[in-house]
């Protein structure tokens, strides 16, 4: 038997132990206007322990210096969440995932989660032999979103993964510049202890890849755009709940034209 307050294999994170909501200790956080940053300072998770959420008015909260592998936002309350801020996301973490691929060819970056962890999204391809047009980079892969009461031990948390860098064309004379694969999403986790009031939308959409250049000289010079980073996933848990709407976006990033 094993007993233990946290379990992680491979640097990853398998389970915690603790009081749902956390224990208040960063207390109250009420926002109604500007934008409140996190600064992860390239950390996997970023943890805020609060007796109360309230992000109100135009309010919204967004996420700096994720690590490479992307980071998840966690925040617990042991009384009420409210999110009803005007403000579209209200919590952004798009492109707060997973590093894409830069040069040729390249996988974009494995994303950090507690179970699931996808692998990163291959880019576009070279072009035809008709010399003329490269394939354009995959869209980004969309993970799983969920609004859900506690029912089980273990809750996945992931961030998306990393969008793979075009691939260069094969020339004789001067390829073009491939494109670079997008950033994946981060991760959102909410755990509330009272009532839930979620009217706001919430973003952990994966960023597009960009475009391969168009400077290339020569048989098969064009090259592939990059792929487009894959969406995180959004869980929030609690215990009653007053409203949960809004939008909550977890699309993968577009490719990159070729």
């Amino acid at each position: 038997d094993l007993n233990a307050t946290s379990v992680s294999i491979s640097g990853v994170l398998i389970a915690t132990t603790g009081t749902f909501g956390g224990d208040g200790s960063d207390g109250a956080f009420t926002v109604s206007a500007g934008t409140t940053t996190y600064n992860a300072a390239s950390g996997n998770t970023f943890t805020k322990n609060y007796s109360s959420i309230s992000i109100t008015g135009t309010a919204d909260i967004a996420l700096s210096s994720p690590a490479t592998k992307g980071t998840a936002l966690i925040l617990k309350s042991q009384g009420a969440v409210t999110i009803t801020s005007t403000t579209s996301p209200a919590i952004d973490l798009s492109s707060d995932g997973a590093t894409g691929g830069s040069t040729n060819g390249q996988a974009g970056t494995k994303s950090y989660g507690t179970i699931i962890i996808p692998t990163g999204g291959s880019g576009g391809n070279t072009t035809d032999d008709d010399n003329t047009t490269a394939q354009t980079g995959g869209t980004g892969n969309t993970d799983v979103d969920s609004t859900i009461a506690l029912t089980s031990r273990v809750i996945p948390i992931f961030t998306g993964a990393g969008g793979g860098a075009g691939a260069k064309g094969v020339s004789d004379a001067t390829q073009a510049d491939n494109g670079a694969g997008g950033r994946a999403g981060g991760a959102i986790y909410i755990e509330c202890a009272g009532a839930l009031n979620k009217t706001s939308s919430l973003s952990v959409a994966g960023g597009a890849g960009t475009n391969a250049g168009t400077n290339g000289t020569g048989t098969w010079a064009g090259s592939g755009g990059g792929g487009g980073g894959g969406g995180g996933c959004i869980v929030v848990l609690y215990d009653t709940l007053t409203a949960s709407s809004g939008t909550n976006t977890i699309s993968g990033g577009a490719g990159g034209d070729g």
